[in-house]
């Protein structure tokens, strides 16, 4: 007795095959370039203000890190009993505390940043509409001016 009937199509996929996963290559192997540049240009401008944000909460978290330090040392210098010299101390956790918050923000920014440069990597410039240049050209040169 079996139960395979002969007027059924079975179809399992193609091995390897990744379901759900789209990429804009995609659109620029198959020559539709017009749709190749809008879907880059908006997945570039969204990273790229991903990553100013991170690198600007570093730069503000380091700033804020600097200052809790100077006062730390005020007080360090300043205390001439254990209360004053606990309270010194205390201070001087929230600015380490601050600047290991600082680190993990720069490093989530560089493994933001390696993974644009891998998803962008076989785009030329040409194919960038000009407002995404634009936005391109500021980041550039905001990391220059560090």
């Amino acid at each position: 007795m079996s139960d395979i009937r002969n007027d059924e199509l079975m179809h399992y996929g193609v091995l390897g095959m990744k379901w759900g996963v789209r990429r804009a290559r995609r659109a620029s192997n198959s020559g539709n370039t017009e749709k190749a540049n809008k879907i880059y240009s908006k997945t570039f401008a969204k990273s790229s203000k991903t990553i100013d944000k991170a690198h600007k909460k570093a730069v503000k978290k380091n700033l804020k890190s600097a200052k809790l330090q100077k006062k730390a040392l005020k007080k360090e210098a300043k205390a001439t009993s254990e209360a004053q010299y606990n309270k010194a101390r205390k201070t001087q956790f929230k600015a380490n505390k601050r600047r290991l918050k600082s680190a993990k923000l720069e490093k989530k920014a560089m493994k933001f940043e390696k993974k644009m440069s891998k998803v962008f990597a076989d785009v030329s410039v040409k194919d960038i509409d000009k407002e995404t240049l634009e936005i391109g050209k500021k980041y550039v040169y905001m990391l220059m001016t560090k």
